[in-house]
């Protein structure tokens, strides 16, 4: 049987001793019962995941078992084999947007950089039929996104993977940013760091150098989310 399966199963199974609650429990915890069928997953989908019977348990199937136990979903990424210990603890320390949940959220542009470097024009005057779409909670008006470009910002940062970017956020060091220099024709997505007075954008990715900013920099916002590519 795939490792990848075992995994989760083990890890469900150990959740399960853990909150001594039955296979029954978590279906009826998804919204289904044998009375009243209708719950978010089969009876026989939640034995065959426990039981490791289930191969590539979908993404949106992860979600909702991580609801039904109260786990966080990055820890039934990595369990699943999809991400790594590494991944999984970043994941946690940045909020990822729930796009299944729309009531409480608001739709924002997804903006190449070029486009980020003039957000403030872009966004009420320079859409068009082709913009895509995310939604988002945050209460920042001027909140918008970024697909990830390169892979200067890897292992936590994929190419595709979709930023959500705060321009009203306080920056602080260690903060991921979207920022630009003087003379630069687009921005540039890195990791602000500050030593004393001097400013560096650090690319995560060590095959990529610092960027020393030895003159004024604009950072045009904070990322405050991600949405992960797959």
């Amino acid at each position: 049987m795939n490792t990848k399966e075992n995994g989760l199963s083990d890890y469900l199974k150990s959740k399960i001793a853990e909150k001594n609650i039955s296979m029954y429990e978590v279906y009826r915890r998804l919204g289904g019962d044998h009375q009243q069928r209708g719950g978010s997953l089969s009876y026989k989908q939640v034995q065959y995941l426990i039981k490791g019977k289930q191969k590539n348990p979908r993404h949106e199937t992860l979600k909702l078992l991580s609801r039904a136990l109260g786990e966080p979903y990055s820890d039934l990424l990595k369990a699943a084999g999809y991400i790594t210990d590494h991944e999984a603890e970043k994941l946690k320390s940045i909020p990822s947007i729930d796009i299944s949940n729309t009531l409480k959220t608001r739709k924002i542009p997804i903006l190449n950089t070029v486009q980020a470097s003039h957000f403030e024009e872009v966004i009420p005057h320079g859409l068009d039929e082709d913009t895509e779409y995310i939604h988002t909670a945050s209460k920042d008006p001027e909140t918008f996104a970024v697909r990830v470009q390169g892979d200067c910002m890897e292992p936590e940062f994929r190419e595709g993977d979709i930023i959500t970017i705060s321009p009203n956020s306080v920056v602080n060091n260690g903060d991921y940013v979207i920022a630009m220099r003087p003379g630069d024709a687009e921005a540039t997505f890195k990791q602000y760091k500050k030593y004393g007075d001097q400013v560096v954008l650090h690319p995560l990715n060590p095959k990529y150098d610092d960027i020393i900013v030895r003159s004024e920099v604009n950072i045009i916002g904070r990322v405050i989310s991600k949405t992960k590519a797959y």
